[in-house]
């Protein structure tokens, strides 16, 4: 069962529907949590996504770690890498909107 908080879908927004189906595949976080890899971009498993994730700054690669792998909340997200707990859920909207072009 995925814990993973969901933002309401943008009925115009096919492909951030898209990324968080890959982002949230039981699969994916299996494989995180065993640790059995040097990157977790690495194991995505989907190439294009995986490029356009690398391109993003290292604060938002860290947000999505958190969120969709590590499954925190905004709020622990907020304290560990030290950002607004109110402008966590805007970095998320703003990253998936700049990954589209990757998915």
């Amino acid at each position: 069962m995925n814990t993973v908080p969901m933002r309401e879908p943008d009925p115009n927004d096919d492909m951030g529907v898209t990324i968080d189906a890959i982002l949230t595949r039981p699969a994916l976080r299996i494989r995180y949590m065993k640790g059995d890899f040097d990157d977790w971009k690495s194991i995505i498993g989907d190439e294009d996504l995986e490029y356009g994730i690398r391109q993003l700054p290292e604060k938002e690669q860290a947000i999505l770690e958190k969120y969709y792998l590590q499954q925190k909340t905004l709020l622990d997200i907020s304290r560990d890498l030290d950002i607004p707990a109110s402008v966590i859920g805007g970095y998320l909207i703003a990253i998936e909107t700049r990954l589209i072009i990757y998915a």
